[in-house]
């Protein structure tokens, strides 16, 4: 998780709680730099930056940024905010709620640098602290890393899922199952001819009235995946919809924006009993690490 502080914020408060939950704290130099904290590219600007440096080209994003927020005097707040949502920190933690938080100010700004979350210290502390209780955290994932998400496995119940991940593997030569992707399944989706199963008519309907705002009302959730050392994630809810926005990336009908997933940062019991086919019931944390696919197809 990255987090941007604004000037006036608590720097030993915010670092102590950066030691505890492991996150990242970052601000550019616009003003006051801070010790210790990393430093992050900001807003091309004429009159500040130079041609070859490493300020970023700004977005439209900028000017409805400047209608909420104000110009002239308040351009270094500006600089702030928007170089938080550049660097796609999670959240904007500032003590200046005349700016950023009163009058609406803080929902029209979430909404326009979505999914930049704005919140003022102790309201940051009170939700970093419930996340962390939940052994989960906000994930922002980009397009590579979504493409290549897992496709949770179905259990033996869930015949339309099986169904469709035997013939995802028979088209990709027999990819094992577990391995299978978003990527993989609206690649074979896109190319399907035929009768479909209530699974993939659903996926097809997801796909042809897709709309992004369904990440943002619901966003997905993820876990890591049992192999070792792999970056990959495991989808855990919002399958089908993530199969239909991959879809619309295949076939060239939409940029990618970012989405957001609640991340689970372990493997719970229902997570076990679905890889290995089981009906999932709700359990307590399972902390030790699962067996990888071969040492479980050996089994």
């Amino acid at each position: 998780m990255k987090v941007y502080i604004d000037q006036g914020v608590d720097q030993k408060k915010i670092k102590a709680l950066a030691k505890k939950y492991n996150f990242e704290i970052v601000q550019n130099d616009t003003e006051q730099q801070f010790r210790k904290i990393n430093k992050v590219n900001k807003a091309f600007t004429l009159d500040s930056s130079t041609l070859d440096g490493p300020d970023v080209i700004a977005d439209d994003k900028i000017n409805d940024l400047k209608r909420v927020v104000g110009g002239g005097e308040r351009r270094s707040d500006n600089g702030h905010i928007y170089s938080a949502y550049l660097n796609q920190c999670n959240y904007f933690i500032t003590e200046n709620p005349r700016d950023f938080i009163n009058h609406d100010k803080k929902e029209a700004l979430e909404k326009i640098l979505y999914p930049l979350k704005i919140r003022r210290l102790d309201d940051f502390v009170k939700e970093v602290s419930n996340v962390e209780d939940q052994q989960m955290l906000v994930k922002i994932i980009d397009k590579n890393d979504f493409l290549n998400i897992i496709v949770y496995y179905p259990t033996k119940e869930d015949t339309d899922w099986i169904g469709l991940k035997d013939r995802v593997s028979e088209y990709f030569q027999g990819i094992y199952q577990h391995h299978i992707t978003v990527k993989n399944v609206a690649e074979y989706l896109l190319k399907k001819v035929g009768k479909k199963n209530p699974l993939e008519r659903n996926i097809f309907e997801l796909y042809n009235n897709f709309s992004i705002e369904q990440f943002k009302v619901e966003p997905i959730e993820t876990c890591p995946t049992p192999e070792d050392n792999s970056s990959q994630l495991f989808l855990r809810g919002g399958n089908k919809k993530s199969i239909a926005y991959a879809m619309k990336l295949l076939n060239n009908e939409l940029n990618f924006e970012n989405i957001v997933s609640m991340h689970l940062l372990y493997f719970t019991r229902s997570d076990n009993n679905n890889l290995a086919g089981l009906p999932t019931t709700k359990g307590k944390i399972v902390l030790k690490k699962l067996k990888s696919p071969k040492e479980r197809h050996e089994r």
